[in-house]
């Protein structure tokens, strides 16, 4: 995944809770303060964390996957754990831009169209960037008109920037 469709995603993450009420933004930090005190709480209750905002069931699929194509090595750590520890690694800067390239190219194999255009031809235009977006922002829980075209979310293209 390029860089700058990494820094697209983490600067739309950043600005969309930005823009969130005090107590909405003082919940997401109180969020990732305990993803280092109880990780595995954090897992549990389903909260989001890091600069990526990803939750560490959204990646219940992706560690496995991420696994299995070997974009991951887990040495002296059952992978069964690593899906709840990765709510305590999503706040190192590192290991936040790899959930997020790891999730995004995850997004980018499922769509049936998206698995066959290359990530340059992605990051070069605006509309592709928001159609992996809008997957990254859940779909709108509906997977199967996300998979049908390459027509982005109303929400992907709204926190990207792009008119519609």
């Amino acid at each position: 995944v390029p860089r700058a469709v990494i820094e697209q995603v983490r600067s739309a993450e950043t600005a969309f809770y930005e823009n969130q009420s005090l107590a909405r933004r003082l919940t997401e930090r109180v969020q990732d303060v305990l993803a280092f005190l109880h990780p595995p709480l954090v897992y549990q209750m389903n909260f989001s964390v890091g600069p990526f905002r990803l939750k560490g069931q959204t990646l219940e699929i992706t560690i496995p996957w991420a696994f299995e194509k070997q974009y991951l090595v887990i040495s002296q750590a059952p992978l069964s754990d690593f899906h709840w520890l990765y709510v305590y690694l999503a706040e190192q800067p590192g290991l936040s831009n790899w959930g997020a390239a790891a999730h995004l190219e995850f997004l980018r194999q499922e769509h049936p169209l998206l698995r066959d255009i290359s990530w340059s031809e992605i990051a070069a235009d605006p509309r592709l960037t928001a159609k992996v977006y809008s997957g990254y922002l859940g779909a709108g829980g509906d997977w199967d008109t996300w998979k049908a075209d390459l027509a982005p979310g109303q929400v992907a293209l709204t926190r990207l920037g792009i008119a519609p």
